[in-house]
């Protein structure tokens, strides 16, 4: 089992984003004279032609052959051909002269960035047991839990200029319905039995959870639906499947108190869905703009919340996976191994933090039903109860029978006495998930046993 709380995560990419610096200049630099102008600048200056000179059409043909001559043009030709080619180089000096200084106009303005609703962000991705063959209705219970937050770096302004990584909530989690995983889960997730068999139960990473966010001030409460139980912070998931499915299955499987804890409900941000916008409506005005001769109208900021173009529209689509979407945001591959939770979460972390450099505004743009308004499979039961169509693996020495819920740390039944030294209480977790602790490096998963990733 891992955790952090305190800064980076144990099991990091192997090539993080770069870390944000600042320009220094040692003192014999501050103070060390201006070199003199080098020969090849000052002569460049001094030789420098002269502004032309709107040319006069009743000028005689010796000041307009004067006047070429100062340009370097050819002095031949009869009058009307000499005014000709000086109202020609005129007319081409002027124009470059106006784009000159609206392009030097252009990069003085300081495009200010928009006012962001939300002042915190909970990157999430997590990994659950899986079955090769099963299709997505199977009960799946999560084994990694991580959480990177990134607030915003305010500039001179007080602005919300810049989002950055402050902090990484990181666990492995114990299933408890089939405790043992399968060997296609182990290869596709690289998580070993070893480290789940010491990971706490999800009853007890929810609770490790809320101290995290307590500590970060984003929680404005545990009750159970109200709201969305997050205080100014939102939460940025790839794609619905981590919220609106995997949670709600580990929630039966494992009964809470409250049932549904109320932070993870309300409005989020899919990602995925927000990159295919921004990435769509960018390129349908930079079509606009290049296609059109008018003047550059005023278009609303660019957000995450935008409607989804029809799907007939014209232009290419950009409904892509991680990697996919780092690449069309120019941020270069995949940093980590695919697949790890954590590197997983790390990685939407830099689109992100890439959207808000853009300046695109970042808005929730779906929501989680109430708590009594969960997706439901076939085989949830009563809470706790698992109806599948094989008798579930014994848990803790304790035969399991066939629809019946297992014994599991949150529900109502005590656990088994054999059960008893294995559940740690909070405190002695929060000493073992402290930074430093025995951590267990991320291996090299393969495919995502998300849908259409």
């Amino acid at each position: 089992m891992t955790a952090t709380t305190t800064g980076e995560a144990p099991c990091l990419p192997s090539d993080p984003p770069a870390p944000f610096t600042t320009n220094t200049t040692t003192t014999a630099e501050a103070t060390a004279p201006d070199p003199p102008p080098s020969t090849a600048d000052s002569t460049s200056q001094s030789s420098s032609p002269p502004p032309i000179e709107r040319p006069r059409k009743k000028a005689t043909a010796s000041e307009m052959r004067a006047s070429l001559e100062q340009l370097g043009l050819d002095t031949r030709g009869k009058r009307e051909t000499l005014w000709k080619r000086l109202f020609t180089a005129f007319s081409r000096a002027k124009e470059d002269s106006e784009a000159a200084e609206a392009e030097a106009a252009a990069a003085s303005r300081k495009t200010p960035p928009p006012k962001q609703p939300w002042g915190s962000f909970l990157c999430f991705d997590v990994e659950a047991t899986c079955e090769q063959g099963k299709n997505f209705d199977y009960p799946n219970e999560i084994i990694e839990f991580p959480v990177v937050l990134l607030r915003w770096e305010e500039d001179a302004d007080g602005g919300r200029a810049r989002l950055v990584t402050v902090d990484t909530f990181h666990t492995y989690v114990r299933p408890t319905w089939r405790p043992v995983l399968s060997d296609f889960c182990s290869s596709l997730t690289g998580i070993t039995q070893e480290v789940i068999d010491a990971a706490p139960t999800f009853p007890e990473v929810l609770r490790l959870l809320e101290a995290w966010l307590d500590k970060w001030d984003l929680r404005l409460g545990d009750g159970d639906g109200e709201g969305h139980g997050l205080k100014d912070a939102l939460w940025v998931t790839d794609g619905p499947w981590d919220l609106r499915d995997f949670i709600p299955k580990q929630l039966h499987i494992t009964p809470t108190t409250p049932a549904y804890p109320g932070y993870l409900l309300g409005p989020y941000l899919n990602l995925k869905a927000g990159v295919e916008v921004v990435l769509m409506e960018s390129a349908r005005r930079e079509k606009d703009t290049s296609s059109s001769s008018s003047p550059k109208r005023s278009l609303p900021r660019l957000t995450t919340a935008m409607r989804r173009p029809p799907t007939n529209a014209a232009g290419p689509t950009y409904h892509l996976p991680i990697p996919g979407q780092l690449k069309a945001l120019g941020l270069g591959t995949f940093s980590g191994r695919q697949h790890s939770g954590i590197d997983d979460a790390t990685n939407i972390a830099r689109i992100l933090a890439e959207l808000a450099a853009r300046h695109v505004v970042l808005d929730a743009n779906a929501r989680l039903p109430p708590a009594k308004g969960y997706r439901r499979w076939p085989w949830m039961g009563k809470p706790g109860e698992v109806i599948w169509d094989a008798p579930a693996a014994p848990v803790l020495g304790v035969k399991v029978a066939l629809g019946a819920p297992a014994p599991v740390a949150g529900a109502d039944a005590a656990p088994p006495a054999e059960a008893a030294d294995r559940t740690p209480d909070i405190a002695g977790l929060m000493d073992r998930l402290a930074l430093g602790a025995d951590d267990t490096p991320c291996a090299a998963p393969t495919p995502d046993p998300k849908p259409n990733l």
